[in-house]
Order: structure tokens, then C-alpha cells, then sequence
């Protein structure tokens, strides 16, 4: 009875219509109608809880999604991610300096405002704000078809410089931590730290530097194509 069951109701579900065309931002268009993406969430929760909670022994390889809601979903979940990790990395950025020993007793402003390494740490961090912010949008092309646009190359050469910015800056404190701090406390957790940055830095520069090109010589040949059509 299960059995019969599961194959009236997964027929009835898979039968509803098929994207034809490609996403527009924020919904998908059938041949049909326009069906939100919030609508089509709500059929992915319905596999999930009903269609394989209910019938786990109905054969898994029958439920596909549409492949524009697949590419759709992938995509905000990476900017969830890149969004994620920007808060993570603020709200650090914002709680360390309470961690110091030698902040126990101080106050708010004694805190941010009398230290000019704190200070050198936020001026630099706009540069991985950016990045981040232009990672973004990069994903929002890619969902979006339009990864071979000058707009995507922008993003990409300015994730590069942001990069470099980030090498430059974060190689500047660790000169201030040999120099001006050396002898007075234990520096070996911080330069490590920075080295290690400085290497992840680099090759998101080189990798970014890398696509940059790749993806200009894509979009001159697509042009190319164009003019000559």
C-alpha cells in the first residue's frame, strides 16, 4: 500500500512543468508561468520531508530537480557563505581586542582608540571588505549567466588588487611586530600568523590574477564571434 502510494504521489509531484529558459534573478521562468524561488524551496522541502522521509525506499535516483534551480541554489549558497564569513571575521575583528591581557580594566575608547596597530588593523581589513563584497557580486553574474561580461573581469582584477593590498599590509605589520615589539612579548604566534596570511593572500592574488586573464581573452573571442555574426 505504501508502495502505491509513494508512486501516485511522486508521479503527481514530478509532473509538474520544467524550467526551458534560463533563470532570471530571483525566480524562474517555465514554459508555463513564473515560479519564485521561494516556491521552488518549498518543492525541495517537500522531497526531502515528505517524498524521502516518508517513502525512503522509493528509488532516490527518480527525484531530480530542474538544473536552473540547482545552479540558482549553488549560487546562494556560496554568497551565503561569503556573507557568513564577513560577519565571522568582523565580529573577530571586534571582540579580540577585549581577549587582551593588558585591556582587562580599560574602557570602550581606551580600547579602540588608543592603540594605532588596532587602527592599522581596521584601515586594512576595507581591503578584504571589498574583496568579499566584489566575490559576491561575481557570484550574483555567475547565477545570473553573465560570467563572460566585462563587469565579471572587473570583479575579478579588483579581488587581485584587494589581495595584493592585503600582502602589503599585513607584511607591513609584521615588520612593526620585529621591530617595535620583539623583546617586550612572545612574537612567534603572530609572525606565523602572518606568514600564513600572507601565503593565502598571495595565491587568491595569483588565482584571481589567473581568471582575470582567462576569462578577458573569453570575453574578446565571444565578442569576436558577435561582430562577426
Amino acid at each position: 500500500m505504501a508502495s502505491l502510494g509513494a508512486q501516485v504521489y511522486s508521479t503527481r509531484v514530478l509532473s509538474q512543468p520544467v524550467p526551458s529558459v534560463r533563470p532570471i534573478y530571483g525566480s524562474v521562468r517555465t514554459a508555463n508561468s513564473e515560479f519564485s524561488i521561494y516556491q521552488y524551496l518549498f518543492i525541495v522541502l517537500r522531497y526531502i520531508f515528505i517524498d524521502i522521509a516518508i517513502y525512503p525506499s522509493y528509488p532516490a535516483s527518480t527525484y531530480q530537480l530542474p538544473e536552473p534551480l540547482m545552479k540558482r541554489l549553488s549560487v546562494l549558497f556560496l554568497q551565503a557563505v561569503v556573507v557568513l564569513f564577513a560577519l565571522v571575521t568582523l565580529a573577530l575583528m571586534l571582540w579580540e581586542p577585549h581577549l587582551e591581557g593588558r585591556n582587562v580594566n580599560a574602557t570602550l575608547y581606551q580600547i579602540y582608540f588608543n592603540d594605532p596597530f588596532l587602527a592599522y588593523v581596521y584601515i586594512a581589513s576595507i581591503a578584504l571588505y571589498l574583496a568579499l563584497y566584489k566575490l559576491f557580486r561575481l557570484l550574483g553574474y555567475i547565477g545570473r549567466d553573465e560570467v563572460f561580461s566585462e563587469q565579471a573581469v572587473q570583479a575579478l582584477l579588483t579581488i587581485k588588487y584587494c589581495a595584493l593590498s592585503l600582502v602589503m599590509t599585513i607584511a607591513g605589520a609584521e615588520a612593526y611586530i620585529l621591530i617595535f615589539i620583539r623583546g617586550t612579548d612572545d612574537i612567534t604566534g603572530g609572525i606565523a600568523i602572518g606568514v600564513f596570511l600572507i601565503f593565502i593572500t598571495a595565491v587568491i592574488a595569483t588565482a584571481a590574477s589567473v581568471f582575470a586573464r582567462l576569462l578577458q581573452n573569453a570575453v574578446e573571442f565571444k565578442s569576436e564571434n558577435d561582430l562577426t555574426v
